[in-house]
């Protein structure tokens, strides 16, 4: 286990209003962090932020074919985190960002 010698972050609201088979709304409040990395935290928000929109689109597409059971399946939740560092840091290479995304966390994970 590293210790991060800079934790940077961005986060963004990702909401999904149709929850499939529900009425529910799913609210994803979504943080990404770089560890041990030599950018400044302001730096890496400012480069980053440039990519959330092609980011969020991948989120979106994720959580289009969720289901409330889905949503509320820890499992598949954690698989959906999994997916998403891995569809976001397949994304970035492509775009040739760097540096690549060490972890994918929801800060909130919200169900209305």
């Amino acid at each position: 286990r590293s210790t991060p010698l800079y934790s940077s972050a961005a986060s963004d609201v990702y909401k999904r209003q149709n929850l499939i088979n529900s009425r529910k709304i799913l609210t994803i409040n979504i943080s990404v962090a770089v560890f041990e990395t030599p950018m400044k935290a302001e730096d890496f928000y400012e480069t980053f932020e440039h990519f959330v929109p092609v980011l969020r689109s991948i989120v979106i597409k994720g959580i289009g074919d969720f289901t409330l059971e889905m949503a509320e399946d820890e499992p598949t939740v954690f698989q959906f985190r999994e997916y998403l560092l891995e569809a976001f840091n397949k994304k970035l290479r492509d775009l040739g960002a760097q540096p690549i995304l060490k972890k994918v966390v929801f800060s909130s994970f919200v169900i209305t």
